[in-house]
């Protein structure tokens, strides 16, 4: 490939995300205060009552887990209208480059911008090394699950992490409700608001149809959906909470990753 034709082809995508971004502001923050309005309401998140009025506790394995995947569900179901209470267990300080000292305040800030004070930072590199090559004892893990509603990775932990995915085995272990958070293909994961605008003409098709099939989702799949002051509220988190991970590839990341602006929850058990 010549230089001229990956400059072609980069202008190309990036104009394809500059109008899927315009399109997606338009249905997620324009058109709902405009439905609103008119007396016409549209509820883009429709969540089941397992998750309001209770406690949740969210699992994962590394500070900026909370934010790079699971922002959307957070932002969400900490609404006053849902009367939730949301505590954060992270399994490791981040430590595989000697900055765990610094990621674990980090974390602490990142989830204050999202207005989560309750967090737990398990530093015990014995039983859970950071590590791309070893998964966590489960009986270890259950040690510090205590809430009825537990949130983590799904089997595949989003990049087949096997930190991520000793969470999911572990919270399966307990005798806990178990929700977790669908790990999407190569191509969905990094659509950025291009599927996302699919699924929410989708909605909108629903909701003015009345036809409860169309988006061929089960009782058992919860579909988050960020408005813009909810991504902005990401981007604050991940950019000011965790400054010493913002290298080039995060700020990709919050560019082109679909967890940015929307989360697929499945209800597991």
């Amino acid at each position: 490939m010549t230089p001229s034709f990956v400059k072609r082809k980069t202008k190309q995508f990036l104009k394809i995300l500059v109008h899927s971004s315009i399109i997606w502001v338009f249905l997620t923050t324009i058109l709902p205060q405009v439905l609103l309005k008119l007396s016409i309401p549209l509820q883009l998140n429709v969540i089941p009552s397992i998750l309001s009025n209770t406690e949740i506790q969210l699992l994962i394995a590394h500070p900026d887990d909370e934010v790079m995947f699971f922002a959307p569900t957070l932002i969400e179901l900490l609404k006053p209208k849902y009367n939730n209470t949301i505590s954060v267990t992270c399994f490791s300080t981040g430590n595989a480059e000697g900055l765990g000292h610094i990621r674990s305040r980090e974390l602490i800030t990142s989830l204050k911008i999202l207005g989560i004070d309750d967090v737990e930072i398990v530093d015990d590199e014995t039983k859970f090394k950071d590590s791309m090559s070893l998964e966590w004892k489960s009986n270890d893990i259950l040690e510090y699950i205590k809430k009825p509603i537990i949130l983590t990775f799904d089997k595949d932990g989003i990049s087949l992490h096997p930190n991520h995915i000793s969470l999911f085995k572990a919270a399966l272990a307990s005798s806990k409700r178990v929700v977790s958070l669908k790990t999407w293909s190569f191509w969905e994961k990094y659509s950025s608001t291009i599927i996302t605008n699919y699924r929410i003409v989708l909605k909108y098709v629903q909701h003015f149809t009345n036809d409860n099939e169309i988006n061929n989702s089960s009782d058992k799949s919860v579909s988050i959906f960020n408005d813009l002051p909810s991504v902005i509220l990401t981007i604050a988190a991940m950019s000011f909470g965790h400054q010493s991970q913002m290298v080039w590839f995060r700020w990709g990341w919050l560019v082109v990753s679909r967890y940015v602006n929307s989360n697929e929850l499945i209800i597991v058990k």
